[in-house]
Formats: C-alpha cells, structure tokens, sequence
C-alpha cells in the first residue's frame, strides 16, 4: 500500500437491500474519512462498481454479464476476470465481502492469488446454505442440519426451485465453500449463536471474529407509550410482516389476547391477516401502514406511539436491525429466543426474551409476555429505561472499530509479502 493515501476497501455486496445494504451504506458513510471505498454489485444483467465520492456512491464503470448468475455455479471466469480488473486497476488494499449471492467464490479467491487480504462478513447463514434462513418445508428450523424426510425448503424468490437443495446440493455448496473460505483472513459475525452455528458447519475455520452489526438510525427520539386505563397494548412490527418473520405468531397473539392487543406493520404483510381481527366496533386489531423509507420513520412510529415493537424471526436470524431501531427510539421490545435479537435483549436488557414452550404456540407466548409487561407500569418502566442502542451499536463507534480492523489486515498482509 503507498503510505501517502488512504487505504483502498472494495466492498463486494449484493442486489438485495434490506439489512446487508443498510449496514454496508451506513459503514461505509462512517468510514470515509479515513478510507477510500469502492463497490462491487451484481444483477441479472450487469456487473457494476460504484466509488464513494463527492459524499454519494457513483457508479464509475460496467460490465455486461456473459451469462446469467446461477447459484449452481462456484465459479465464473468473467468474475474472476472482473475482480481482477478492479484489484488491479484501482490498486485496491483490501477486500470486504458483505455478501456473496449473485457472485461467485472467484471474489474470495482472486484476492488471495494478488496478496490482497480479505474479510468477509456474515448476515445471514448463506454460508451454510442457500436457503440462508434455515428453514425447511414445514417451517422446521434445522440449525445446519437437513432434516429427515423430502420436501423443498423455505428459499427466496431468487433461488432456482429446480436444484434439489435438501439432503443434496448444500453438500456439494459447503464443500466449495470451505475451499474458498481456507483464504479468507477473516470472518467477522454479528453474535455468538451465529459464531457456534458457523464453526458447527465448518470446522477447520479459526478466524472468526464477534463484532457488532450497526445501522444509521438517525437522530433518536423516545416515541414508546404505556396504555392508559384498558387501553390494548400497542404492538409496531418493523420492517414487515411476512411468514418468516412470526406472521403466523403475530395471528395467533391477536387470537389470544380477546382485544387487549394491537398491531400496526411498518412494509410488507401477509394477505391472509387483514380480515381475521376487527374489534366490536370495526376497528383492526390490525393496521398495515405500508412502506416507509427510513426517513419517514421516526415520524411514523411517532404517531403510533407503540408499547413494544416485536421482533419475532422464525429463525436464528443474525440481523438485529429491528431491536436496535427499536432502541433507537426508546422503545422496549418482544422477541423470541432466537438468534441476535435475544443475545442482544438478555445481553443489554431493553426488551422481553419469550423462552421457547414446546408445549405451546408462540403467539400465546407472544400474547402472555407483552400483556404482563403492558399491564405492570413499573416493569414496563423498567424495560423502557434500557431501550437505548448500546455503545458498541453507535455508527460511529462501530465505524473506528472497522476502521482499525481494515488497517490491521492490510498491515500484516504488508508486512508478510516483505518476508
């Protein structure tokens, strides 16, 4: 690396938004000061890198793809080609690989080949399998392990549903996986349970690296309210409702709550719900209030003035984006004991961890926990004094974080090509 400019990061990230794009636009935000970034961004047709400059992401060159991705495939000869390109002519010092899906294990490799370091961060459980939620056929969550019996797991509509995933192909992928990530210099996830269930996988890997998750929240405001008199408890699902995402327990919460709660969807919502629940007097126990971008957030959960926001993965889910805008506008939340969301809530408080009953459904879990804390104002008060984003979750904090970490691995990935 030439000591007289900034260190050069190309990020590597997926078509997909949500989280991973979230996160990556707020770091690399953070980050900029001290680190020149590009990023390398698939689609159907197209591979494009953008720069960041002139405090904006710009798009600073194309490349028509050959031939369309197919998740069948590891490895592609124009994407390593292109990787190369880039590496080579913007002298690029280090690689961040927030995510794989419309790429190939070429963006792992060819750094290796150039002596450039890597790291590779962790979203999901792509790594693990494609279906990346870990989730089969009957809404079963297998943790890594296929379980018993046929059927087509739970995929995203990108996945081709003809390659025969269960019992099959996820061996064929984690072995090429393992190859590749035999070369990464590091891989950073967000929460022990993913770190465990990662190394369960793959266990040569000893790399691996807890470090928090962040998204730029905005300014925070305290927007949370207690129910006054028999008012029902307020419940705020953030970042929609799908069935992935506890449709089905939120249904059954509605059910078993007799009115005491409500719930308003901030994006997407399953169809079946809306007709289910009304109150005598015509009222939805349930309100969708369709997309809103982040900047119309605050505003929004505002007006709702919200008891809890419940965050309820069907999953071990690593993302903890919706407890921490939760927090962000001191608002308590509900969430099952799942993946990053409850080690966040047991960890920094803020919240209720409903255990898991096998005996039980979650949504009468779900009903039970937020009606004890809805209907307790001094154990209410207490969650809600500690619904604030933690100090490691601040942009900035998490920012000089990565910051030391790029410059750590390009140090010693210098210091090794001298030897």
């Amino acid at each position: 690396m030439n000591p007289s400019r900034k260190p050069r990061v190309l990020l590597v990230l997926h078509n997909g938004g949500g989280p991973v794009e979230l996160h990556t636009r707020s770091l690399a935000e953070g980050v900029k000061d001290d680190i020149e970034q590009f990023m390398l961004k698939p689609d159907d047709q197209m591979l494009e890198l953008w720069k960041h400059q002139n405090e904006q992401w710009e798009i600073v060159q194309r490349w028509e793809r050959d031939r369309s991705w197919d998740i069948r495939r590891a490895r592609d000869p124009q994407i390593k080609a292109v990787t190369e390109q880039v590496l080579r002519e913007r002298n690029i010092d280090l690689v961040h690989v927030q995510h794989l899906r419309g790429h190939t294990l070429d963006v792992l490799e060819v750094p290796r080949s150039l002596g450039v370091p890597v790291v590779l961060s962790v979203h999901d459980h792509y790594l693990a399998c494609p279906s990346y939620q870990l989730l089969d056929q009957s809404w079963q969550q297998c943790r890594g392990t296929c379980t018993p019996g046929e059927g087509s797991c739970q995929l995203g509509t990108w996945f081709d549903g003809s390659v025969p995933l269960k019992h099959r192909f996820v061996h064929l992928w984690r072995r090429e996986n393992a190859s590749a990530l035999a070369g990464v210099d590091r891989i950073v996830v967000p929460d022990p349970v993913t770190d465990a269930q990662l190394r369960e996988v793959y266990p040569d890997l000893d790399r691996i690296e807890v470090a928090a998750t962040t998204y730029d929240t905005g300014r925070p405001r305290v927007v949370c309210r207690f129910p006054a008199g028999d008012e029902p408890v307020r419940l705020v699902a953030l970042g929609g409702l799908p069935a992935t995402r506890g449709l089905g327990a939120i249904y059954a919460a509605l059910g078993a709550a007799d009115g005491q709660l409500t719930v308003d969807v901030l994006g997407e919502l399953g169809s079946a719900v809306m007709s289910r629940h009304t109150y005598e007097a015509g009222q939805p126990y349930l309100r969708r209030h369709g997309d809103v971008d982040r900047a119309q957030l605050a505003p929004t959960l505002a007006s709702i003035r919200p008891t809890f926001a419940v965050v309820w993965p069907m999953w071990d889910d690593p993302s903890a984006q919706g407890v921490i805008d939760a927090w962000a506008h001191g608002i308590p939340v509900v969430v099952p004991d799942r993946g990053a969301p409850a080690v966040l809530v047991r960890e920094y408080g803020g919240g209720v961890v409903v255990d898991a009953d096998p005996t039980r459904n979650d949504g009468a879990l779900l009903a039970e926990a937020a009606l004890h804390y809805g209907r307790n104002r001094s154990a209410y008060d207490r969650l809600a004094a500690r619904a604030s984003v933690p100090a490691p979750y601040w942009p900035a904090a998490a920012a000089a974080a990565w910051v030391e970490r790029y410059q750590r691995l390009i140090e010693a990935s210098s210091m090794a090509t001298i030897t």
